[in-house]
């Protein structure tokens, strides 16, 4: 048994934006191809479907290149990283599309088997939102992100539902107690979130009295 932790880490005008992702699994004779296979499975999670990838759906501000790091849990710190590098599909939409603040995240939220516990459930947010991942809001109805048929949201539920049934085994690891549990599914939400620390410093400022 093997676990692999795996960071992805784009760049923004702000700096880096990075997700992680855990890993467990029995099916690899070493760390070392456990950790090649995890590298190759998330580029696929980001980067498969070219056009119609999540990574294709993204904003044009988000660097096109990226880097993956898996750390062998069972190494002390500080850990030495394997490192692997992927490349995001050119942009799907228009750069006129692109009204949404970068701190605006989509959160896909994914748990173990019940009982479904803090130390069994966990989240990725995925940002470089764009227009055409929301559906406008109205009187009394907020933005929101599209689910239906077609939609972004849709894209996302695919690709992780690929990883989490691939040998990999894609899970949610608990610090607390020290122990992984493998996902076994998850949603996301329509309510888009906000990560503060994804914003970007002010370009200028309007001030008043004029």
């Amino acid at each position: 048994m093997t676990d692999v932790i795996l960071q992805v880490r784009f760049s923004t005008p702000s700096g880096v934006n990075v997700n992680t992702f855990n890993f467990t699994s029995g099916a690899y004779a070493t760390y070392a191809l456990h950790a090649a296979d995890c590298i190759d499975e998330v580029q696929q999670f980001y980067e498969n479907g070219a056009g119609n990838s999540i990574g294709g759906h993204t904003a044009s501000y988000i660097g096109r290149g990226y880097e993956l790091r898996a750390y062998n849990r069972a190494d002390p710190k500080p850990r030495v990283p394997l490192v692997g590098f992927g490349a995001l599909p050119n942009p799907s939409f228009p750069l006129a599309a692109q009204h949404v603040p970068m701190d605006v995240a989509m959160c896909l939220s994914y748990h173990a088997a019940p009982p479904i516990t803090r130390r069994r459930r966990g989240r990725i947010y995925l940002g470089g939102v764009v227009d055409e991942w929301m559906i406008e809001g109205g009187a009394g109805s907020p933005p929101r992100f599209g689910t239906g048929a077609g939609s972004v949201a849709e894209v996302v539920a695919i690709r992780a539902a690929a990883l989490m049934a691939h040998q990999v085994g894609w899970s949610i690891w608990s610090a607390a107690g020290a122990s992984s549990s493998r996902i076994v599914a998850g949603y996301i939400d329509t309510e888009p979130d906000t990560q503060r620390r994804r914003g970007v410093t002010t370009s200028s400022r309007l001030l008043w009295p004029l």
